[in-house]
């Protein structure tokens, strides 16, 4: 909501702690598939709302491994057997984006 308003940085935020929750319950109870599941969401949306490409392939790339051992273990639903797909192609365009940022050297 934040973004669709003119506040991209409040959506990050918000992302932000949707995050640090869900890795706190994950983090409580790692065998939930739920909160893993949430855990995935919460790296998506986190991945849509950063202008970081970097930050970008990060949370891309932790989703996708999840998402790999969900899969492996059969528990991901009709709707969310597509995942996988969506976060690769995602992630593809996230690491040509990051290889195309330079960066800013120190001073």
């Amino acid at each position: 909501v934040r973004m669709q308003v003119g506040e991209p940085g409040g959506a990050l935020s918000v992302h932000e702690e949707a995050l640090a929750t869900t890795r706190a319950l994950v983090a409580r109870d790692p065998d939930n598939k739920q909160w893993q599941t949430d855990l995935v969401g919460s790296l998506f949306n986190l991945s849509l709302s950063t202008s970081n490409a970097q930050r970008e392939v990060s949370a891309l790339t932790e989703a996708l491994a999840i998402l790999k051992s969900l899969a492996e273990v059969g528990v991901l639903s009709a709707e969310q057997a597509g995942w996988p797909d969506l976060v690769r192609t995602r992630l593809r365009a996230a690491e040509a984006r990051a290889a195309e940022q330079v960066p800013v050297p120190a001073e």
